[in-house]
């Protein structure tokens, strides 16, 4: 694994023993990146089941303003931190918990963030965190107003279209893995312009 573009590019990254994910390749980081990059430039960005913090890490290498991941695995936090300061970015403003993300997601709703994207990577080997992940953001609280979540998962794994105010507005296919793409729906007012 290596970082793509940005302040750190090239610089490779070591990955914590034992996750029970697949790491994000390459190809699959290459491609959201190259969605994103338009409107990543001083956005917040928020990793979930960070693992190596890979993604996290991108993010800040290719200037987002603020950068958050989250890992209960201690091995994780530990390759995170190691990896942001071989990375050299240290100074990049960042935060990184080792708590379960149902534990970190109320925390960060409570301090006021919002995010411009959020992106999702549960285990592959524990099936029910993907609901439970996409449930516990789909009140749209941690987004910007345009922001989104990404979700990975084995392709061909469904996910609802809908989560509370989260709507599906694309799904990609990269190999073994599909990253399914949400946004806060669009809301009708009522006639005195209160959100339906």
């Amino acid at each position: 694994m290596r970082v793509i573009a940005g302040k750190a590019k090239g610089r490779k990254l070591q990955a914590p023993p034992g996750l029970h994910t697949r790491p994000v390749t390459d190809r699959i980081k290459e491609a959201l990146f190259s969605i994103w990059q338009s409107y990543l430039y001083d956005a917040n960005f928020l990793d979930l089941f960070s693992g190596s913090g890979s993604m996290g890490i991108e993010a800040m290498s290719r200037g987002a303003a603020y950068t958050v991941m989250v890992d209960q695995s201690k091995a994780a936090v530990s390759s995170i931190r190691e990896n942001v300061k071989h990375c050299g970015l240290l100074e990049v403003p960042h935060h990184i918990y080792e708590q379960n993300i149902f534990h970190v997601l109320p925390l960060l709703e409570r301090q006021g963030k919002k995010f411009d994207i959020i992106y999702v990577d549960p285990p592959f080997t524990v099936d029910e965190l993907f609901e439970k992940s996409m449930e516990a953001l789909a009140d749209g609280r941690l987004l910007q107003p345009e922001g989104l979540v990404a979700i990975r998962t084995r392709t061909g794994r469904p996910l609802a279209e809908q989560f509370g105010c989260l709507q599906k507005f694309r799904l990609k296919t990269y190999g073994e893995s599909q990253v399914h793409f949400y946004e806060v729906a669009e809301r009708e007012e009522n006639s005195e312009g209160v959100l339906l």
